[in-house]
């Protein structure tokens, strides 16, 4: 679609999202404890573009814990690691934190919808970009400051909207097609049984 009739335009990060680094932990909350404050890892953002609420580890309060809470929409995305994942914060927890392994982009919903930022930053083109900024050569990450000055694609709020729905469209389409996948399994699995009930030893 011609970029005159979507009004496309490149946009810096920092000029759509408040943007910062998730907290940085250093030593994890002992054994038994009752900190009200839980942590999101790496680890917790799943494949089908989630992050497991459940079981997240507690983390000490600081001073400034507040500041790196997350807010229903927020965008993280992991930075410490070359299998970039973007995620769209649902559902979150009462004081839940991310950790320095992400980074959180709160975006300005004037501007640009959370769940058209996320699926533009998982883009393969878009990944292969980011992973040309990394830094560090032993454990490479990708610093938050150049996430800032990175552009993207930006056209009207309706039209990102509609990428978004029809995003969301063919996500519920790939589980579907899972559980059916799944569901004929288990049928399968059990004709072959009763078949072979039926034939004897």
């Amino acid at each position: 679609m011609p970029p005159h009739t979507t009004g496309v335009r490149l946009a810096r990060v920092d000029n759509i999202a408040a943007l910062q680094s998730g907290f940085a932990q250093r030593t994890p909350a002992p054994e038994g404890s009752s900190s009200p404050w839980r942590i999101v890892l790496g680890r917790h953002a799943i494949e089908d573009g989630r992050i497991d609420w459940s079981n997240l580890p507690r983390c000490e309060p600081a001073r400034t814990m507040e500041r790196f809470a997350i807010q229903e929409d927020d965008v993280l995305l992991t930075t410490r690691t070359t299998n970039l994942r973007a995620i769209v914060a649902r559902d979150v927890p009462p004081r839940t934190i991310a950790s320095a392994q992400f980074a959180m982009l709160r975006p300005h919903h004037d501007r640009v919808d959370a769940r058209y930022l996320a699926w533009f930053l998982n883009r393969a083109d878009v990944r292969r970009r980011l992973r040309a900024i990394f830094k560090g050569s032993t454990i490479p990450f990708l610093p938050v400051t150049d996430l800032a000055s990175f552009e993207i694609l930006l056209p009207t709020i309706e039209h990102q909207r509609t990428v978004a729905h029809i995003n969301d469209l063919r996500g519920r389409e790939r589980e579907l097609r899972a559980r059916l996948d799944r569901a004929l399994d288990v049928l399968v699995d059990a004709a072959s049984r009763r078949l072979q009930t039926q034939r004897g030893p």
